[in-house]
């Protein structure tokens, strides 16, 4: 309940029928969801800060153990919070705040019960802009990797969150995407979801955000699959050049392995040579072209790559546009 007119906190909390102390269940966000009433604004968000500050001064949580940036255990479980404690939360948010001359009550809300799948996707929409990071027409790697460990870029700076741990991604798994999104071909523009295509088939380990919103929202469940959307790049649908290719099929090769077919194709040893599609022009150096699903057999047939690990690579979005010849192409032939 909101309270409009000027109350004390005591008011506020006996008129919101919150007795002496209440226990708010901060459901699947892991929020308390803190609103300040402000003339000609209405009902804002208090910045995080505000909420950092006042777990920092609670009994579960000293103050000398609290870091600056609040860290994902506060998000989760019950905590018993006194009316008391929550007059001084009002009091230091008056003095903190830049509308604290503004304010005219506040009010603490439990994170409502979620039922249904609506809800699910509407609140992950707010907290992480969901279906708006969805409908990008591409998102830069660094943007995705915040995102995939649970990380709003339009809400957190990648400075602020690099060495910040959550509910189930630390420094370390940010800093895992960051790297292998950055080795991806900066020549293709990503969606979200082929930057999550891209993260599973490399089996990397990603926030579990992403699936709960993706099982509940419209946007998700009723967008076309990437094979129906255009690929944003410019690189007409005919071949790849050398290091498109190798990166392309990194998964199903190792280190030496990439080498050692670099040095076949550089060479259009035998045994590639029926894989090269053309030369090609840009910037006036010459460029050899290759053709994915054929150069892909090969790979099998010499004993390089297995089809398991190739039909892995296939998914991602490089090669969406072999992808179809390529599972036909599985269907006729005879590997294990």
């Amino acid at each position: 309940m909101l309270v409009p007119s000027m109350l004390s906190m005591a008011e506020v909390m006996a008129e919101s029928g919150y007795p002496e102390e209440t226990i708010f269940d901060l459901g699947i966000s892991g929020e308390i969801i803190f609103l300040v009433i402000v003339p000609e604004i209405g009902a804002c968000r208090v910045p995080e800060l505000a909420l950092s500050h006042f777990m920092a001064g609670a009994d579960e949580f000293p103050a000398q153990s609290m870091p600056s940036h609040y860290q994902p255990e506060i998000r989760s479980g019950q905590w018993t919070i006194k009316r008391d404690r929550l007059r001084v939360l009002a009091e230091s948010w008056r003095n903190w705040s830049e509308i604290g001359k503004a304010l005219l009550s506040i009010s603490l809300l439990p994170q409502p019960e979620i039922k249904t799948t609506e809800q699910i996707a509407a609140w992950w929409d707010i907290t992480m802009d969901a279906s708006v990071w969805w409908a990008a027409e591409s998102i830069t790697p660094t943007n995705a990797a915040m995102l995939l460990a649970r990380w709003n870029p339009n809400k957190e700076k990648l400075d602020s969150v690099i060495d910040a741990t959550n509910d189930e991604m630390g420094p370390a798994d940010l800093k895992r995407l960051i790297n292998i999104f950055d080795g991806a071909d900066p020549a293709i523009r990503r969606t979200f979801k082929e930057w999550i295509d891209y993260a599973s088939v490399r089996n990397i380990k990603i926030h579990s955000w992403v699936s709960t919103w993706g099982a509940s929202s419209s946007s998700f469940l009723c967008t076309s699959s990437q094979d129906a959307r255009p690929e944003a790049s410019t690189r007409p649908a005919k071949g790849l050049t050398t290091r498109q290719i190798l990166n392309a099929f990194s998964l199903a090769l190792d280190e030496k392995t990439q080498k050692t077919v670099k040095s076949a194709m550089d060479d259009s040893a035998k045994w590639v040579i029926q894989s090269k599609l053309s030369k090609g022009t840009r910037g006036g150096k010459h460029l050899t072209e290759w053709k994915p699903v054929d150069l892909a057999l090969d790979l099998i047939t010499k004993g390089y790559a297995t089809s398991s690990k190739l039909t892995k690579c296939f998914a991602d979005a490089s090669l969406k546009d072999w992808r179809q010849e390529w599972h036909d192409r599985m269907e006729l032939a005879d590997f294990p």
